[in-house]
């Protein structure tokens, strides 16, 4: 087994960032102490959480999302691939957490570094590989239904902002057209009419239940202008904004009425 510890390093990445697509001319190992996520890897998505692994082999493209606040330990290595040939996925540690030990004793040598601590390192990196082996249970990829969903739910929650369907496509693992097809085929309109539904839907609860100003909601909504906002919200209710608001609340005063 021949194989030398290259780095390490420890991070905390708040809710909702994104690690872009990128690659490395090692192995890396990815240990995620809290959080969840998920992580695309070659076009495959794998959902991430507490005590997962994730394995990278050398110039393998990856990026991932974070869903909530993520902890990791992650470290890069050189390695022979012999006599344990490692592969792409995600991993779960043991009810021990035998993996996360070894990490926090890596990290602990390279805070220290007492003599012959990058010894030390590569003994350590060879210890991770065969406990990888030993323990580690890999996770199944995420089937197309369910990479859609996680889609679906990243507009719903994120509506307001500006968003690049090509980018969601790519995190998705698709190409735009690919995925523009799923989408549609799984929810009968195509990303960017399900994001101005999205966004309609949630204009309709604001003009109803609050005496914001039009301007106001358009920005609330995600929508660049008010002029887009009512040009939008006729085309998909038949009616202006400001309409809608009078008539729905005129409705909604006469059922409250005695």
């Amino acid at each position: 087994m021949q194989c030398q510890f290259d780095f390490l390093f420890y991070a905390t990445h708040k809710q909702g960032t994104y690690v872009d697509l990128h690659k490395h001319n090692c192995y890396e190992l990815v240990y995620y102490v809290s959080g969840s996520g998920m992580m695309n890897l070659n076009g495959e998505w794998y959902p991430y959480s507490a005590n997962t692994i994730t394995l990278t082999r050398p110039d393998h493209l990856h990026d991932e999302r974070h869903d909530t606040e993520t902890e990791v330990i992650f470290i890069g290595f050189t390695y022979d691939d012999y006599p344990v040939p490692l592969a792409n996925g995600i991993y779960m540690d043991d009810e021990h957490k035998t993996l996360l030990t070894l990490l926090l004793q890596m990290k602990h040598e390279m805070l220290e570094k007492k003599p012959l601590f990058s010894v030390k390192l590569d003994v350590l990196t060879q210890l991770v590989i065969i406990e990888l082996e030993r323990t580690g249970k890999r996770v199944s990829a995420l089937p197309d239904s369910e990479k859609l969903l996680h889609s679906r739910l990243y507009i719903d929650e994120n509506y307001s902002q500006k968003l690049n369907m090509a980018q969601l496509a790519q995190i998705s693992g698709y190409s735009y057209d690919y995925f523009r097809h799923l989408f549609k085929r799984s929810t009968g309109l195509s990303p960017v009419q399900y994001l101005i539904q999205r966004r309609v839907n949630q204009a309709k609860l604001a003009l109803v239940n609050t005496d914001k100003k039009l301007a106001a909601i358009a920005m609330d909504c995600g929508f660049s202008t008010t002029s887009q906002f009512s040009k939008l919200f006729r085309e998909l209710t038949g009616e202006q904004p400001a309409l809608y608001r009078k008539r729905t609340k005129s409705l909604v005063a006469q059922e409250s009425t005695p």
